[in-house]
């Protein structure tokens, strides 16, 4: 997944929102040209790109930001601390682009759909533009966001399609290889893509063909991983200067909940913390505030957080208020209850709290059903709901939903290993149907603890069908 902020460079400017038309300028070989620019200048004809002469033409009451260089990095870096929520694997792209790996962390966002709202949610467009590509590779994904597609495809054999279209003036080009695919009629990937290799490569160069096969997924394309700071370090930036104490506790309540994401997602903990009120003559005052033991949730440290600042607030006006901490990993950290209390409950209790948490789709209960096989041997039902209880052997917890084959060696089932079994058991049943089952089962001793397995009496294949 890529995340292209083309208006990053805004945000990171001015800390000031209004409806004025706004720009961000970058002087490019002695002229300067327009970087981002907000809603209300692009509705009065302003580009990206654009010289600023032209901006002003269009324009004239344009007010126009320097870009700072530094305060974008900053914002990049804050932005990608905060994707470490949705991916563990987070790469900062040149050009205001994120970029993370998503594939193996599906299943804890319970999937793409939901992935990507929470995404925009979080990084709403009207603020920073965000634009938002799934495809197979990173560098696919990285072009699609800069070209302001939105694309989702996460089937390989459908990337050359989607990425056919895309013009070629969206990858890293020279003048001159522009100017040649310009003389041959090339306009898009796609063409570039049906071109002879060995020919591209004596016309074009061997590194477009590279970048190419990394478009593809050909070649591969290892990317530097983006590793959060060891410290928390986050500032509010006030309009003017701020004399009560009182004012300050809604942003310190603030910068207390993003410590405490920021904790949560690096397993870790404080144990001091400090304020620091920076003045309009550039001196800070420096509120430190140490813990008699490691804390995690720091939202509930905001009485203590205001007793400091109330006992220390200076007598000048603050113009900038931030939050500075050092986490302390830790090896073991507590788990968070699910219910909000953690003390005994009664059953019905207990079920109407996991109904309230969870939905009532999501709890389920487990009764026997008269069958002799045992996949089918088991039905879900309301919980509490009385099932009677049929003998059988002993069976194991874990089944799998359907058996797996078992490799044979010197005519022993093996896994992960020769197994050693006992307590056998035979099931013949369902002969009168089309689903005849003869088995004889086994407890078997494995490396990795106890299975049971069978063999199949017709075929002689051995499987395994669940773990005790």
């Amino acid at each position: 997944m890529a995340l292209h902020l083309p208006l990053l460079p805004l945000v990171a400017s001015t800390t000031i929102t209004t409806q004025t038309a706004t720009v961000v300028c970058q002087k490019n070989q002695h002229q300067y040209r327009v970087i981002a620019a907000n809603r209300s200048a692009e509705e009065g004809g302003i580009r990206t790109n654009m010289a600023l002469s032209t901006a002003r033409t269009l324009v004239p009451q344009v007010r126009v930001l320097d870009r700072d260089l530094q305060a974008e990095q900053l914002a990049m870096e804050q932005l990608a601390t905060f994707a470490t929520a949705w991916s563990p694997t987070v790469v900062i792209q040149h050009d205001r682009v994120l970029l993370l790996e998503i594939g193996s962390c599906l299943r804890l966002h319970h999937g793409l759909p939901t992935l990507m709202k929470l995404v925009h949610k979080s990084l709403p467009s009207e603020k920073l533009g965000c634009r938002i590509a799934v495809t197979p590779t990173p560098a696919s994904a990285v072009l699609c966001a800069r070209s302001g597609d939105a694309v989702c495809v996460t089937d390989r054999a459908r990337l050359i399609s989607c990425i056919g279209s895309v013009s070629v003036q969206k990858m890293k080009l020279t003048r001159r290889q522009h100017t040649l695919l310009m003389r041959l009629g090339i306009k898009h990937i796609g063409d570039l893509l049906r071109l002879p290799r060995d020919g591209l490569v004596r016309r074009l160069g061997l590194e477009l063909l590279q970048d190419l096969d990394r478009l593809t997924g050909k070649r591969s394309d290892p990317q530097p991983i983006f590793k959060p700071p060891l410290c928390f370090e986050e500032s509010i930036d006030f309009e003017r200067e701020i004399s009560e104490v009182e004012q300050l506790l809604p942003e310190s309540k603030r910068l207390l909940a993003r410590l405490e994401q920021y904790l949560q997602r690096s397993c870790a903990a404080i144990n001091h913390f400090e304020w620091r009120l920076q003045h309009e003559s550039h001196s800070c005052t420096q509120v430190p505030i140490r813990l008699n033991r490691p804390q995690q949730r720091t939202t509930l440290l905001l009485d203590l957080a205001q007793l400091a600042l109330e006992t220390s607030f200076p007598t000048e006006g603050v113009t900038q208020f931030a939050l500075y901490a050092h986490p302390l990993p830790l090896s073991q950290l507590e788990n968070m209850s699910l219910l909000p209390s953690t003390e005994p409950c009664e059953p019905d209790q207990l079920l109407d709290q996991l109904y309230t948490r969870l939905g009532q789709r999501a709890v389920r209960g487990i009764g026997c059903h008269p069958d002799h096989k045992p996949e089918n041997a088991w039905i879900s039902c309301q919980p509490g709901m009385r099932k009677p209880v049929f003998p059988s052997a002993a069976r194991p917890l874990w089944l799998f939903r359907s058996p797996r084959p078992l490799v044979i060696q010197n005519g022993r089932p093996c896994f992960h290993g020769p197994l050693e079994l006992s307590r056998h058991e035979r099931i013949a049943a369902n002969w009168w149907n089309e689903t005849p089952v003869q088995r004889d089962y086994y407890q078997a001793q494995s490396n990795r603890g106890p299975i049971w397995i069978y063999r199949e009496l017709e075929t002689g294949h051995w499987y395994i069908h669940g773990i005790f």
